[in-house]
């Protein structure tokens, strides 16, 4: 490496000594032989010498040194400054916080001058507006005293109603009642804000207060004397009266009724003043309904004709045909006293005589006495509901009042209704049908009527259960032997026993459901009872069950007007058709044993061998055995003999002028023929060449002989009428 100046070569000794210390300050890297190449190559072409070069290397290296110089002369100048400056921000500072505490101190003034300020204008602002309320109050209280205050003529109306003279005109009861209205207005006057609350407010509706409840007091003594006066006009006019017949009270009602707007205006006034009075007129007027209703159930009581029937199924008479015509329960006799009247008679003329009054007297009760004031809402509730709730109330009272007027009047009923049972049990039925109808009739009309009708209807229906338990256990009680037994008891009166209550039931305009539910108790009590009384002897069971279920059939065929009894016509058809057939089957196997017996064998063989020509190998079937039985029992002089000991065994057991006899035999017959004609076929078929001899003519002409060509004939007969399955 070669180390040059700017000029590429080495210095002489003569440069000195700066350019000596210059070289060393500006020491250049050291160059490349390249480098090197490329300098001179520069300074040929620009024909520089280096001693130009080192010339002009030393101007700028002095130039340098200038700036350098200078430059540090400014660094220590504004070092100088920078002090200066960082001094002066410091007292600034200082300054700054100096102000910032004094602002801070002046704004807290400011702010407690600004509250002082805003409590004074605020005090200011409040002290004219008391003044302004001070003054608007005045205003209204002053307002409000004229509106609590009532006019001289008001005042002394209310201290001294008009209505109390006995000289009382219509203008002076208007003048009343205006009166009550007013001070009714005045009481109930609602106020805001609490103003109700002021002592003088407060003074001057006591003051009102006083003055309604002297009113109130007027109103009660005026009501409470006049009620007297017309309870005691009735009585007067019901003792000049038969006791038969009860006064009518539309007079009382129509003079009473002039002072109903009084009532509701004392209602809203005092309700219990309102109260004082209802329960006045309930307590005057009850002497006076109890007097007459006392003389007349006496005097209906006298008129009820004293005779008793016993209409139970053991009182009925029996019968071996249904369908026989009976008297109407309770339709009654021709006295020769015609102020004698059947029970039931007494007891509807007495409910169709008092249900009106009832009617009558609650309508007035109600109009009269009834709650016409609003009641508030409640939350949720809308106007129909707290309507409903006025409503039921009213309806309430009023029957608090009814059941005092007429106090004793369910019992007098009562005894009505018992006095029915003890005559006749039928005609609690009949009663019992007619208080249906009558709560159909008035259904709404009368609170207290109703709760009478139902009443009634509950002790009527208790008697009647009664009476058909007595039945029922009349029924499971009933012993009879089964021997020849023929209609049983319970079954020969069942007819006569539906027609009297049908009689009894009659007067309704729809079915009687009392009746039909003891239908249903009975028939189902019977049809229970009859299984257990024929098994008492078995030999007869079918016999007893066929009878009376055949009876039974027919007696329901003739109600078929009655719904609920379609459904046993059925069961004792079924009952006497399944005993029939056993029946018929036990007697003609009773009379021809070993034919029957030789019939059930020659079937079972035959059904079990593969070929019916084995048959006649079998121990018992030979050819030999159907012949032996061919000649001694299927022979026509002793098959007719045993169809006559067949004859004499049923009518024993039926009876000759049963009306059953005919069929029974004639499906007797029908069975031998049937069993017979199975007979020829199966002896064609197993013994082929046999013959049996006998024919199903001359079984025919053994049961159509003697008597039973009679049976036969009234069989034709009673065919015409009578229809069978």
């Amino acid at each position: 490496m070669v180390r040059l100046g700017l000029g590429g070569g080495s210095r002489s000794a003569d440069d000195g000594g700066a350019h000596q210390a210059a070289s060393q300050q500006t020491e250049l890297p050291a160059m490349s032989a390249e480098e090197a190449a490329d300098i001179k190559r520069f300074m040929k072409q620009a024909n520089l010498g280096v001693s130009e070069i080192h010339q002009l290397e030393g101007v700028l290296l002095a130039r340098l040194e200038v700036i350098e110089a200078e430059n540090t002369r400014a660094l220590v100048s504004d070092e100088n400054s920078a002090q200066s400056i960082v001094g002066d921000i410091g007292k600034i500072k200082e300054k700054v916080v100096e102000m910032g505490k004094w602002l801070r101190h002046h704004d807290r003034s400011l702010n407690r001058m600004r509250v002082g300020i805003g409590q004074i204008e605020n005090r200011n602002r409040l002290l004219d507006l008391q003044e302004r309320n001070h003054t608007l109050l005045a205003e209204t209280l002053q307002k409000l005293l004229y509106d609590l205050t009532l006019d001289d003529d008001t005042l002394h109306e209310l201290g001294s109603p008009s209505i109390m003279s006995p000289s009382a005109t219509q203008a002076d009861f208007n003048r009343t009642v205006k009166a009550a209205r007013d001070l009714d207005a005045l009481l109930n006057r609602r106020f805001l804000n609490g103003l109700e609350n002021l002592a003088a407010v407060r003074e001057r509706k006591l003051e009102m207060e006083q003055v309604r409840r002297r009113f109130c007091d007027h109103a009660s003594k005026f009501f409470t004397t006049m009620f007297q006066a017309k309870a005691q006009k009735l009585a007067e006019a019901a003792s000049e009266s038969y006791d038969e017949v009860l006064v009518s009270n539309e007079d009382r009602h129509r003079a009473l009724g002039k002072y109903d707007q009084l009532a509701a205006v004392l209602e809203t006034l005092d309700s219990e003043s309102f109260i004082s009075i209802r329960r006045q007129y309930a307590k005057q007027f009850y002497a006076s309904y109890s007097t007459q209703f006392l003389g007349f159930f006496q005097a209906q009581k006298k008129a009820i004709v004293r005779e008793k029937h016993d209409c139970g199924l053991n009182a009925m008479p029996a019968t071996a045909e249904p369908g026989s015509p009976i008297a109407r329960a309770g339709s009654g006799k021709n006295f020769k006293d015609t102020n004698k009247k059947i029970v039931t008679h007494v007891f509807s003329d007495a409910l169709d005589t008092a249900i009106p009054i009832l009617v009558e007297e609650q309508d007035f009760c109600l109009e009269f006495f009834g709650v016409k004031r609003q009641i508030p809402n409640e939350d949720g509730a809308d106007a129909a509901t707290n309507e409903d709730v006025l409503v039921h109330q009213n309806e309430a009272d009023v029957l608090e009042m009814m059941r005092t007027l007429f106090k004793g009047l369910e019992e007098e009923f009562c005894a009505l209704a018992d006095k029915c049972d003890e005559m006749d049990h039928m005609y609690t039925l009949r009663m019992l049908v007619k208080i249906e109808q009558l709560q159909e009739e008035h259904k709404g009309a009368c609170v207290y009527a109703e709760s009478i009708l139902a009443q009634l209807r509950s002790r009527l229906q208790t008697l009647f259960n009664e009476f058909t338990k007595e039945q029922l256990t009349w029924i499971e009680g009933f012993k009879s032997s089964t021997k020849r037994a023929g209609i049983l008891g319970p079954f020969a009166r069942l007819p006569r026993f539906i027609e009297r209550m049908e009689a009894a039931a009659s007067c309704g305009r729809t079915r009687c459901a009392t009746a039909d539910e003891t239908y249903t108790r009975l028939i189902d009590c019977m049809l229970g009872w009859l299984p257990q009384i024929a098994n008492q002897e078995p030999k007869y069971a079918n016999l007893v069950l066929m009878e009376n279920a055949h009876f039974f059939w027919r007696a329901l065929s003739e109600f078929s007007h009655i719904p609920c009894l379609a459904q046993y016509q059925r069961k004792a058809y079924d009952m006497y058709k399944e005993n029939r057939d056993l029946y018929v089957s036990w007697s003609v196997k009773y009379e021809f044993p070993k034919v029957f017996e030789f019939f059930a064998l020659l079937e079972s063989t035959a059904a079990n061998l593969s070929s019916p020509r084995d048959v006649p190998f079998t121990p018992g079937l030979s050819k030999q055995d159907l012949r032996a039985l061919c000649k001694t029992h299927l022979v026509k002089k002793k098959v007719q003999k045993q169809v006559n000991a067949m004859m004499q065994r049923v009518v024993k057991h039926l009876g000759d002028k049963n009306v059953l006899l005919p069929y029974v035999w004639t499906c007797m017959n029908e069975y031998f023929i049937t069993s017979f004609k199975r007979f020829e076929t199966l002896v064609a078929q197993c013994y082929q060449a046999e013959e049996v001899g006998l024919t199903a003519d001359d079984i025919n002409n053994a049961f159509s002989s003697g008597n039973g060509e009679a049976l036969i004939e009234k069989l034709s007969e009673s065919s015409k009428s009578i229809v069978t399955t």
